[in-house]
């Protein structure tokens, strides 16, 4: 009776290890953090770097496995989402973020920086000349991103319609070109992110010499990080808990 007992038991402890095997086996044990910030060729470079690092050594110090998805086009990206590739992902593009937050699997965390937490949206034109208040741009040729985030934004600021408060509105596809069209003098004023201006002043001087800044918005946050609903709870905190100390 002993033996039967102690087989039977011996057949529990090899079940329970090889359900728990393959438990453990459907368990998702790689994880991908997709990004997609699409500044500028130079700014994205360093933000592939950074992260790059940053996730690996992430990787190391939390028991995760975690490896950065870097994407440069949204199409791509947005494709990866919905087909479920991404467990965290970051864009800088509000559209897609907002999207993405307003279904229930997907969750904010953080919002990165490096710098300064916060940023603000300007006018520049160039230093000298008569375009030194919002006022004194009414009937000037602006520049300002493609995206509809930073319309609105400028339609909130001048408190007026754009297209009638502008002489002529041209897109650009980032803040750097649109630096580089003001030091060309093809253009009268821009609207952008001021850590654009921030990062040339320090990596290409050059076109920002004769920049002046006209006004800014009040500050605000860069979009968050996103968790997927279906990672660890573990995983998301210490993702958060990364993020919070990262700058040191």
């Amino acid at each position: 009776m002993k033996s039967k007992s102690m087989v039977f038991s011996a057949m529990i402890v090899v079940f329970t290890m090889i359900f728990g095997c393959s438990v453990r086996a459907a368990e998702k044990k790689n994880y991908t953090f997709g990004m997609r910030v699409g500044f500028a060729t130079e700014m994205d470079a360093q933000n592939k770097t950074i992260y790059t690092d940053i996730v690996k050594a992430f990787s190391e110090t939390s028991g995760y496995d975690v490896s950065l998805k870097w994407f440069t086009n949204d199409k791509d990206f947005v494709r990866a989402i919905e087909k479920d590739e991404l467990d965290v992902f970051y864009t800088n593009n509000y559209d897609l973020t907002v999207k993405y937050l307003r279904k229930k699997e997907y969750d904010p965390a953080i919002s990165p920086y490096f710098i300064k937490e916060t940023f603000s949206y300007c006018f520049y034109a160039k230093k000298g000349g008569r375009f030194d208040s919002v006022e004194s741009l009414k009937g000037a040729k602006l520049l300002i991103g493609k995206d509809r985030l930073t319309f609105y934004l400028l339609r909130d600021f001048i408190k007026a319609d754009p297209d009638k408060y502008f002489k002529a509105i041209t897109a650009t596809p980032n803040g750097m070109s649109s630096v580089y069209s003001l030091a060309l003098n093809t253009v009268d004023t821009i609207f952008i992110a001021d850590p654009f201006i921030a990062f040339m002043k320090m990596s290409n001087p050059g076109p920002t010499k004769d920049v002046a800044l006209v006004k800014c918005t009040e500050q605000m946050f860069s979009p968050p990080i996103i968790f997927s609903k279906n990672i660890p709870q573990d995983l998301k905190k210490g993702i958060y808990s990364f993020f919070v100390n990262v700058r040191k």
